[in-house]
Protein backbone atom coordinates (compact mmCIF):
# COMPACT_ATOMS: atom_id res chain seq x y z
CA UNK A 1 0.00 0.00 0.00
CA UNK A 2 2.89 2.30 0.64
CA UNK A 3 4.20 1.78 -2.48
CA UNK A 4 1.16 2.75 -4.90
CA UNK A 5 1.13 5.85 -2.08
CA UNK A 6 4.44 6.76 -3.39
CA UNK A 7 4.49 6.07 -6.79
CA UNK A 8 1.40 8.19 -6.88
CA UNK A 9 3.25 10.81 -5.24
CA UNK A 10 6.37 10.62 -7.41
CA UNK A 11 3.30 10.89 -10.83
CA UNK A 12 2.47 14.35 -8.86
CA UNK A 13 5.82 15.23 -8.60
CA UNK A 14 7.04 14.24 -12.40
CA UNK A 15 3.71 16.31 -13.46
CA UNK A 16 4.20 19.44 -11.31
CA UNK A 17 7.70 20.32 -12.64
CA UNK A 18 11.25 19.39 -14.46
CA UNK A 19 12.14 16.24 -12.76
CA UNK A 20 14.66 12.91 -13.57
CA UNK A 21 13.46 9.83 -13.39
CA UNK A 22 16.99 8.69 -11.86
CA UNK A 23 15.80 10.99 -8.89
CA UNK A 24 12.89 9.19 -8.08
CA UNK A 25 14.32 7.35 -5.23
CA UNK A 26 16.16 10.66 -3.69
CA UNK A 27 12.66 12.20 -4.22
CA UNK A 28 10.63 9.60 -2.61
CA UNK A 29 13.33 9.05 0.53
CA UNK A 30 13.26 12.42 1.33
CA UNK A 31 8.94 12.49 1.08
CA UNK A 32 9.14 9.21 3.56
CA UNK A 33 11.56 10.86 5.79
CA UNK A 34 9.84 13.85 5.91
CA UNK A 35 6.13 11.95 6.35
CA UNK A 36 7.43 9.39 9.51
CA UNK A 37 9.22 12.63 11.08
CA UNK A 38 6.40 14.66 11.15
CA UNK A 39 4.54 11.70 12.12
CA UNK A 40 6.60 11.35 15.36
CA UNK A 41 6.06 15.15 15.84
CA UNK A 42 1.85 15.09 15.36
CA UNK A 43 2.33 12.05 17.74
CA UNK A 44 4.31 13.96 20.71
CA UNK A 45 2.33 16.74 20.45
CA UNK A 46 -0.94 14.92 20.76
CA UNK A 47 0.36 12.78 23.60
CA UNK A 48 1.19 16.02 25.47
CA UNK A 49 -2.07 17.19 24.73
CA UNK A 50 -3.91 14.21 26.16
CA UNK A 51 -1.08 14.00 29.22
CA UNK A 52 -1.91 18.19 29.65
CA UNK A 53 1.44 18.97 29.03
CA UNK A 54 1.35 20.41 25.91
CA UNK A 55 4.20 23.16 26.88
CA UNK A 56 6.28 20.14 27.83
CA UNK A 57 6.39 18.11 24.97
CA UNK A 58 7.13 21.40 22.59
CA UNK A 59 9.81 22.04 24.43
CA UNK A 60 10.91 18.69 24.80
CA UNK A 61 10.98 18.53 21.14
CA UNK A 62 12.59 21.68 20.36
CA UNK A 63 15.63 20.54 22.99
CA UNK A 64 15.11 16.98 22.08
CA UNK A 65 15.28 17.24 18.11
CA UNK A 66 18.52 19.54 17.29
CA UNK A 67 20.85 17.46 19.88
CA UNK A 68 19.42 14.00 18.28
CA UNK A 69 19.78 14.81 14.76
CA UNK A 70 23.63 15.78 15.42
CA UNK A 71 24.23 13.68 18.05
CA UNK A 72 22.82 10.40 16.66
CA UNK A 73 23.17 7.32 18.62
CA UNK A 74 20.53 3.90 18.53
CA UNK A 75 18.53 3.44 15.52
CA UNK A 76 15.82 0.75 15.47
CA UNK A 77 15.88 -1.61 12.69
CA UNK A 78 12.70 -0.40 11.58
CA UNK A 79 10.44 2.89 11.22
CA UNK A 80 7.21 1.19 12.63
CA UNK A 81 9.85 -0.38 15.59
CA UNK A 82 11.38 3.15 15.94
CA UNK A 83 7.90 5.25 15.71
CA UNK A 84 6.85 2.76 18.63
CA UNK A 85 9.50 3.23 20.60
CA UNK A 86 9.53 7.13 20.25
CA UNK A 87 6.11 6.79 21.11
CA UNK A 88 6.66 5.25 24.72
CA UNK A 89 9.98 7.03 25.21
CA UNK A 90 7.36 10.08 24.93
CA UNK A 91 5.13 9.11 27.24
CA UNK A 92 7.86 7.89 30.17
CA UNK A 93 9.59 11.59 29.64
CA UNK A 94 6.58 13.61 30.09
CA UNK A 95 6.01 11.54 33.23
CA UNK A 96 9.44 11.67 34.10
CA UNK A 97 9.24 15.83 33.44
CA UNK A 98 6.43 16.18 35.44
CA UNK A 99 7.98 14.75 38.76
CA UNK A 100 11.20 16.63 38.02
CA UNK A 101 9.47 19.57 38.13
CA UNK A 102 8.38 18.86 41.83
CA UNK A 103 11.72 16.77 42.70
CA UNK A 104 14.68 18.78 41.19
CA UNK A 105 17.14 18.63 43.46
CA UNK A 106 21.23 18.02 44.24
CA UNK A 107 21.11 14.71 43.04
CA UNK A 108 19.38 15.39 40.05
CA UNK A 109 21.84 18.23 38.91
CA UNK A 110 24.53 15.27 39.38
CA UNK A 111 22.45 12.84 37.20
CA UNK A 112 22.57 15.71 34.62
CA UNK A 113 26.08 16.70 34.49
CA UNK A 114 27.21 13.00 34.43
CA UNK A 115 24.64 12.82 31.52
CA UNK A 116 26.17 15.51 29.93
CA UNK A 117 29.16 14.17 30.25
CA UNK A 118 28.56 11.57 28.34
CA UNK A 119 27.37 13.06 25.31
CA UNK A 120 30.21 15.63 25.27
CA UNK A 121 32.77 12.37 25.31
CA UNK A 122 30.45 10.70 22.55
CA UNK A 123 28.69 12.20 20.50
CA UNK A 124 28.76 11.92 17.80
CA UNK A 125 27.43 7.98 17.12
CA UNK A 126 27.30 6.97 13.96
CA UNK A 127 24.98 4.02 12.62
CA UNK A 128 25.80 1.50 10.05
CA UNK A 129 22.77 3.34 7.95
CA UNK A 130 24.61 7.03 7.98
CA UNK A 131 28.28 6.62 8.73
CA UNK A 132 30.23 9.65 8.75
CA UNK A 133 33.99 11.11 7.58
CA UNK A 134 35.77 12.66 10.12
CA UNK A 135 35.07 16.21 9.04
CA UNK A 136 31.68 15.68 9.30
CA UNK A 137 32.31 14.11 12.95
CA UNK A 138 34.02 17.42 14.12
CA UNK A 139 31.66 19.30 12.77
CA UNK A 140 28.68 17.46 14.55
CA UNK A 141 30.41 17.37 17.48
CA UNK A 142 31.39 20.87 17.24
CA UNK A 143 27.07 21.74 16.84
CA UNK A 144 26.31 19.11 19.66
CA UNK A 145 28.51 20.85 22.62
CA UNK A 146 27.49 24.30 21.51
CA UNK A 147 23.83 23.26 21.66
CA UNK A 148 24.74 21.22 25.21
CA UNK A 149 26.25 24.48 26.38
CA UNK A 150 23.14 26.66 25.17
CA UNK A 151 20.78 24.62 26.38
CA UNK A 152 22.35 24.10 30.02
CA UNK A 153 23.24 27.94 30.49
CA UNK A 154 19.12 28.59 29.47
CA UNK A 155 17.46 25.94 31.62
CA UNK A 156 20.17 27.04 34.69
CA UNK A 157 19.41 30.43 34.42
CA UNK A 158 15.38 29.65 34.31
CA UNK A 159 16.22 27.53 37.53
CA UNK A 160 17.68 30.28 39.63
CA UNK A 161 15.09 32.31 38.21
CA UNK A 162 12.32 30.16 39.84
CA UNK A 163 11.60 28.24 36.41
CA UNK A 164 10.57 24.48 36.85
CA UNK A 165 9.53 23.51 33.71
CA UNK A 166 12.57 23.99 31.04
CA UNK A 167 15.12 22.94 33.34
CA UNK A 168 12.45 19.67 34.16
CA UNK A 169 12.35 19.30 30.09
CA UNK A 170 16.10 19.86 30.00
CA UNK A 171 17.20 17.17 32.15
CA UNK A 172 14.84 14.69 30.76
CA UNK A 173 15.98 15.47 26.96
CA UNK A 174 19.92 15.19 27.86
CA UNK A 175 19.49 11.90 30.11
CA UNK A 176 17.38 10.16 27.47
CA UNK A 177 20.05 11.33 24.85
CA UNK A 178 23.02 9.77 26.75
CA UNK A 179 21.02 6.36 26.90
CA UNK A 180 20.54 6.51 23.53
CA UNK A 181 24.41 7.25 22.47
CA UNK A 182 25.46 4.60 24.98
CA UNK A 183 22.72 1.87 23.57
CA UNK A 184 24.25 3.64 20.31
CA UNK A 185 28.00 2.73 20.91
CA UNK A 186 27.24 -0.51 22.38
CA UNK A 187 25.46 -1.75 18.83
CA UNK A 188 28.11 -0.46 17.34
CA UNK A 189 30.88 -2.71 19.54
CA UNK A 190 28.56 -5.54 19.06
CA UNK A 191 28.11 -5.14 15.25
CA UNK A 192 31.97 -4.62 14.85
CA UNK A 193 32.28 -7.67 17.33
CA UNK A 194 30.41 -9.64 15.20
CA UNK A 195 31.99 -8.84 11.78
CA UNK A 196 35.28 -9.62 13.19
CA UNK A 197 35.20 -12.72 13.80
Amino acid sequence: MTEKIMENVWKEIKSAGNVDEEDKEIYLFGIYQGLIFLLNVVTALLTGIILDMFLESVLFLICFIPLRIFAGGYHAKTQFRCYVMSTVTTVILLYLIAFLQKNMGVDVIAVYIVAACIIWKFAPVQDKNKPLDLDEQKKYRKRVHSLLILISCVSGGLYLWGNDVVPAVVVSVVCQLAIVLVWGKYKNYTLDCTSAV
